[in-house]
């Protein structure tokens, strides 16, 4: 981060997911890649946000919070959880 954020904690606060972009494909590749939700890239809004992080290399907390995370709010960097929660095989039952 390169400026003070006085609150880490607001929605829209960039938080680093990746500590390098293997991980973020390796990441994609296991959830986004399979959902879904992500066939037709306009029904799943959190990709969106993913995929712009790969080249801002941050995304929105929001967006880390419903995908599933861990936040360290001292560093503003999260783990994102192995599986998303939007994620969707199309097998579920309802």
């Amino acid at each position: 981060m390169t400026e003070f954020n006085e609150n880490p904690f607001a929605k829209d606060t960039p938080v680093i997911p990746f500590s390098n972009g293997t991980e973020a494909e390796c990441w994609h590749e296991r959830n986004c890649d399979k959902c879904i939700k992500y066939e037709n890239k306009s029904d799943c809004e959190l990709a969106y946000f993913l995929d712009m992080g790969f080249i801002l290399g941050t995304i929105p907390l929001w967006v880390a919070k419903e995908i599933g995370v861990a936040y360290n709010p001292l560093y503003q960097t999260v783990e994102l959880n192995e599986r998303c929660r939007e994620f969707r095989t199309g097998d579920e039952p309802f």
